[in-house]
């Protein structure tokens, strides 16, 4: 049985960046033990998200100690319930907060692949029981936490320009064609890729995210500026998919 990742079913007890506008390419639930500074794995969140301008960042956030990830990584599974106060349970809980409606929230944290937002740190929350052991240098550095202040745009939004219908470049602002450069060539085999795999299409924004994903690997020296073209809808004009309504989908 899957644990519930609504905020208001959790319980109640016991590499940093922020500062920074991105959008959620990747979470997947797994056992760490924090490159060995804990003598038991615990469940984590792995999040991983990037800026506008393909800058990838990680964060693990600890969900206290039970449950266990599922063999796919999208929900925790067990008796129990997740920790409010652990880091993940504060990082959801902000989510909400900032507008992500909870009944999105069951078991799978797929749901969340997709959302842009702002993502600071605030300081982390008194816990009682815990000792930090001290730096070996003496630094004494305030324990912060990684949170969504505000959303910028839900996985889900669709994006739309000139009303209903087909969706077109603003006018005198199209920019130049870049037909057979490599950053067009790759782009085309993502998208297409993506959409004989998403018959019902994809927003131009979950297509974009995905397109990072496929792309971040087999051309990473690339991927800001294909991302960056999937983005404009200048690209998806006389290609074999079209773009309605702030839809990619086959023609």
């Amino acid at each position: 049985m899957g644990m519930s990742l609504k905020p208001s079913e959790m319980s109640a007890g016991g590499g940093l960046w922020g500062d920074v506008d991105a959008t959620i390419t990747g979470v997947k639930f797994e056992l760490s033990d924090f490159d060995g500074k804990i003598e038991v794995a615990v469940p984590v969140l792995k999040l991983e998200v990037a800026d506008d301008a393909g800058v990838e960042y990680e964060q693990l956030l600890s969900c206290g100690k039970s449950g266990k990830p599922n063999k796919a990584g999208s929900s925790l599974e067990g008796a129990g319930a997740i920790n409010v106060g652990s880091n993940f349970g504060l990082f959801i809980t902000s989510l909400v907060n900032a507008g992500f409606p909870e009944n999105r929230l069951e078991d799978d944290i797929g749901v969340l692949v997709g959302l842009k937002g702002r993502f600071d740190r605030v300081a982390a929350p008194k816990r009682s029981g815990l000792t930090k052991a001290p730096r070996a240098d003496g630094k004494v550095f305030e324990d912060t936490v990684l949170i969504v202040s505000k959303i910028i745009k839900y996985p889900w939004d669709k994006e739309k320009a000139g009303g209903k219908g087909k969706t077109t470049a603003a006018k005198g602002k199209a920019p130049a064609k870049t037909e057979n450069t490599e950053v067009e060539i790759v782009a085309d085999g993502a998208v297409l890729g993506l959409l004989l795999e998403n018959e019902d299409g994809l927003t131009k924004q979950q297509l974009a995210v995905q397109v990072f994903n496929i792309v971040k690997v087999s051309h990473p020296a690339l991927k800001a500026e294909i991302v960056k073209l999937v983005n404009t809808d200048a690209y998806h004009e006389g290609k074999d998919w079209v773009l309605e309504d702030g839809i990619v989908k086959m023609g």
